[in-house]
């Protein structure tokens, strides 16, 4: 008996079906992007529970023949491609011929489709891959696709489908893509009766991105880009050098060909374009991505979509053309940007500023420019550092000074005997000692300058009581001396307790204790809230608004139990006039709407509200990273942590305590082993 045997039809397309349909969106993603090859000017899309029970789209495409219609529904059956080199310019979104039978197999499918040519339309309904019915009918130019009943024959996959919002969301975004991709196309998104998303056609993508991200897109640091090498163009918009924008921060939009991508090469090649800026300018933020909207349009023979089946992929030829041309083209821009900033500044200073800047030396001027000015831009200076230096005959004045005052003509050189001397007693190299002398001089700063901070603190922050604590075996009572909790940038708190070195991430940490904080009063703990002046009203973005709007109207207990006093209004807008005392930097209302882009977020991942709004309010309302602390605000901060129920962790799961024994030390130093 043979053990290999074909497998049906019907076992193929589910098959197939599993790769290409995962979730109710992969449905409208199918569905809409044959929309959009048939030419279609107008798109509705439907969705009942999620997409769970209806997936509804509906064009004013080209539309099929009854044969046509028919066709669809095999398996490869595509106008799209006809020989193997059409693979290589495909220049559309669909191509496979798959998508058609995948979801009539796995679910309950009716299609009705007329062309130009035929006068009346086709009607065929499907269940679960089975033809039912094929009849005549009158219908508009177009297609209309109904899918019911996602994975209704295959339970076991409908059961790893998440919340209908979740899904929604999932819907929400794609359409939200394509938007931005097809400007001159309407998009209409109806969820459970309710319309969600409504973009008219506009004439480009610059007015549809203003539709979809709203009026304060304009008065963000987003700057213009182009860049066209022929068979390679690139236009977008970029971060600039401020700092990233309330709310815009993980807007990060790469399109390539009409297909919304992540690629790690362009992500990269965007990374290594932004370093040289964001180490001079924005150091805290290195290593992280600024937020960017980028269209690339490449060769269709440059590039392979087909490496997975539901395109979310692509495969360069040229890994290092792309990568170059992108990373030239914000290199560009930012190089353009700092130029126009530093040409800003002499404008504005005029003979003023030139006058102060003779008084530097050339030395010190070259240090300054190089300390603030990218690598790829300092050759853009030269006459600047020639406009900041004295002449040279002013310098040598000023070395003939310090030699008849017995100072060295520059402070870190060390002299020849004091060289041979620490060589011989430390076997320091002679090219580590400059390096030492200048860590003695910036040692002795903090010192100094520490002994005045503690005379300040000293009467506020000694003998501070901190709560009983089981979870890291503290006594009930701990004194911290001022002279024990510092910062390292701004941002670790280093601190002795007992005999151990803890390392405490002051942000995470804030975090963790707001966090507990919010919870207890969401159980019933009274609210500690401050009043506003004066009502303000916030207008939700259209990019959050679809989904948060719902959420706040079903959840306005839990906002107020938290410290919010929120009234819903006409439209997307919400009245606040009371806020957790918590929340310092209001911001004019800009926080709310970055703690309701998170809990957007968060909800997706946890599907439980009040978990999700305590973490998006803890994380925005805790003391960030980079801001000092005086000693009395650390140890204060070390005490409530040391008080919270679980202190190892954010809310997150983030560790946000390091703790060092002396044997660690000991083993660095090789005192042990």
């Amino acid at each position: 008996m043979n053990r290999i045997k074909l497998l049906s039809e019907n076992v193929t397309n589910r098959i197939a079906a599993g790769e290409v349909i995962e979730r109710p969106v992969s449905v409208v993603k199918e569905l809409v992007e044959n929309s959009l090859d048939a030419g279609s000017t107008n798109i509705y899309i439907r969705i009942e529970k999620g997409g769970k029970e209806l997936i509804q789209v509906i064009d004013d495409g080209q539309g099929m023949s009854n044969d046509d219609a028919m066709l669809c529904l095999e398996r490869h059956a595509t106008s799209k491609i006809k020989t193997v080199d059409d693979i290589i310019h495909i220049d559309t979104l669909g191509f496979r011929g798959e998508a058609i039978p995948s979801i009539a197999s796995i679910s309950r499918f009716n299609l009705i489709t007329r062309d130009n040519d035929s006068d009346v339309a086709t009607d065929i309904y499907i269940e679960g891959g089975t033809l039912k019915d094929v009849r005549k009918t009158a219908a508009n130019r177009g297609t209309s696709i109904s899918v019911r009943k996602i994975f209704y024959n295959i339970p076991a996959r409908r059961k790893f489908l998440k919340s209908d919002l979740v899904e929604f969301r999932h819907i929400l975004n794609y359409v939200h893509y394509q938007s931005i991709l097809y400007p001159n196309v309407t998009f209409k998104l109806i969820a459970n009766g309710r319309e969600k998303l409504n973009y008219p056609a506009v004439k480009n993508y610059k007015k549809r991105i203003k539709e979809v991200f709203g009026k304060s897109f304009e008065n963000q640091d987003f700057v213009e880009v182009r860049y066209d090498i022929g068979k390679l163009n690139i236009t977008g918009y970029i971060s600039g050098l401020e700092e990233f924008h309330k709310g815009y921060e993980k807007f990060k939009y790469l399109f390539i060909n009409g297909r919304y991508i992540n690629d790690k090469i362009i992500i990269k090649a965007i990374k290594t374009a932004y370093q040289p800026f964001m180490a001079k300018v924005r150091s805290m933020q290195q290593g992280t991505v600024p937020p960017f909207i980028l269209f690339l349009e490449i060769e269709p023979e440059l590039i392979d979509i087909n490496v997975h089946p539901a395109k979310r992929e692509v495969r360069f030829r040229d890994n290092h053309l792309v990568f170059d041309s992108i990373k030239r083209a914000i290199s560009n821009k930012l190089n353009l940007l700092q130029e126009e900033r530093f040409q800003e500044i002499k404008r504005k200073f005029g003979s003023g500023f030139a006058q102060s800047a003779r008084q530097f030396s050339e030395v010190q001027a070259q240090r300054i420019i190089e300390e603030n000015t990218p690598d790829v831009q300092r050759e853009m200076y030269p006459q600047a550092i020639s406009d900041y230096g004295k002449s040279e005959e002013r310098r040598k004045e000023t070395l003939q000074d310090n030699q008849k005052m017995k100072l060295p003509s520059n402070p870190d050189t060390v002299s020849a005997n004091n060289t041979s001397r620490l060589s011989s007693e430390h076997n320091y190299t002679k090219e580590q000692i400059p390096r030492f002398s200048t860590y003695k001089k910036e040692f002795q700063q903090v010192v100094q300058a520490n002994i005045f901070e503690q005379a300040d603190s000293n009467e506020d922050s000694k003998s501070i009581e901190v709560p009983e604590n089981r979870h890291l075996g503290l006594p009930v009572k701990s004194e911290i001396d001022a002279v024990n909790p510092w910062q390292f940038q701004n941002t670790f708190i280093f601190i002795q307790v007992g005999e151990d070195l803890m390392v405490i991430d002051q942000h995470a940490a804030h975090e963790r204790i707001l966090y507990e904080k919010i919870m207890s009063r969401i159980r019933g703990e009274e609210p500690e809230t401050q009043k506003l002046l004066f009502p303000l009203v916030i207008d939700l973005p259209n990019y959050i608004s679809s989904t948060v709007k719902e959420l706040i109207e079903d959840n306005l207990e839990v906002f107020y139990s938290i410290g919010f006093s929120v009234k819903t209004f006409s439209g997307n807008s919400l009245v606040i006039d009371e806020i957790p005392v918590e929340l310092e930097e209001w911001g004019g209302g800009d926080i709310f709407l970055e703690i309701l882009q998170q809990l957007d977020e968060e909800y997706e991942e946890t599907e439980d509200f009040r978990d999700s709004i305590a973490k998006s309010v803890s994380c925005k309302a805790a003391i960030k990273a980079g801001k000092m602390l005086t000693a009395k605000e650390m140890v204060k901060l070390i005490g409530d942590l040391f008080g919270c129920q679980v202190p190892y962790y954010c809310p997150h799961g983030r560790p946000l305590i390091i703790k060092y024994g002396v044997d660690d030390f000991k083993k660095k130093f090789k005192r042990i082993i």
